[in-house]
């Protein structure tokens, strides 16, 4: 790879005009075919680097939707089970209270002397 400044001034920075200088070799610079490529490369990673970056935050935001949602999934099923705990216990006290009524109903139709339906 060439020097940028060679052929101008054989590699001496001119004091007197330090930004005109820097400028000069900023513009060799950019048309250097070895340096563009390199840029070209460069740039080609940024752009790779990005897109990683890029799918790597939408993966973990994919990630932690999935999580929230198993946590709810989690939670609905723990809601429902109970649910089915306390509507199965409901239905066991209907069955005593309904036997109790029974069996009072009998006792009492058997103290009136009628006859009982089952």
């Amino acid at each position: 790879m060439k020097k940028p400044n060679d052929k101008r001034n054989k590699g001496k920075q001119n004091p007197e005009k330090p930004i005109e200088q820097l400028q000069d070799n900023l513009f060799e610079l950019s048309l250097d075919p070895d340096i563009q490529a390199e840029e070209s490369h460069t740039n080609g990673e940024e752009k790779m680097l990005s897109e990683m970056k890029k799918l790597e935050e939408e993966r973990k935001a994919l990630l932690e939707e999935k999580r929230q949602l198993e946590n709810t999934e989690n939670t609905l099923r723990q809601t429902v089970k109970e649910e089915i705990k306390v509507r199965k216990q409901q239905i066991e006290k209907l069955k005593n209270e309904i036997s109790n009524l029974k069996q009072r109903c009998e006792a009492l139709a058997k103290l009136l002397d009628i006859p009982i339906q089952k």
